[in-house]
């Protein structure tokens, strides 16, 4: 809390996202319309086989999307691994706030989803955040998988 209100000591609103979690303070009940989403490529390199690395994000996402917006474990967070090629795995991540409902979550998520290709086509990286939710892609592990997938991971065939 210190590291926000060092940041914004004379704000209402306060947001920060860190990898690990969101620490944010508001007046009001719901941020999503009121701060602007942040969109940030997590790294200037290039993929290969661009169309085919775009649309396995995409439909990543998508179906976890899905998985976060339904979740019956309160936790609206989905995450998976899969393989792009034979020597390379995307870990990507989606995650509401667990106040969220399921359409509204869904929703967010559809949004988030829809604004990578404003900033991240082609790259190995991306992530965008909004107060209540966000996504995140990476050619590496970002998040801890023994946390994520308690017990062996369910990796791809393959691998």
């Amino acid at each position: 809390m210190r590291d926000i209100r060092n940041r914004c000591p004379a704000d209402k609103v306060g947001l920060i996202w860190y990898d690990e979690c969101t620490l944010q303070y508001s007046n009001e009940s719901y941020l999503n319309d009121q701060v602007p989403f942040q969109i940030l490529p997590t790294t200037s390199q290039n993929v290969v086989e661009l169309d085919r690395f775009n649309t396995l994000v995409s439909t990543t996402m998508k179906s976890l999307a899905t998985q976060s917006a339904n979740s019956q474990s309160g936790k609206k967070f989905a995450a998976e691994v899969v393989n792009f090629t034979s020597s390379q795995r995307l870990y990507c991540m989606v995650q509401c706030s667990p106040e969220m409902d399921a359409d509204l979550c869904m929703s967010c998520l559809q949004s988030t989803i829809g604004s990578l290709p404003q900033c991240c086509t082609g790259k190995q990286g991306g992530k965008v955040l909004l107060p209540s939710s966000n996504i995140r892609y990476e050619l590496f592990p970002f998040y801890s998988l023994t946390t994520v997938f308690p017990g062996p991971p369910s990796l791809p065939p393959g691998t």
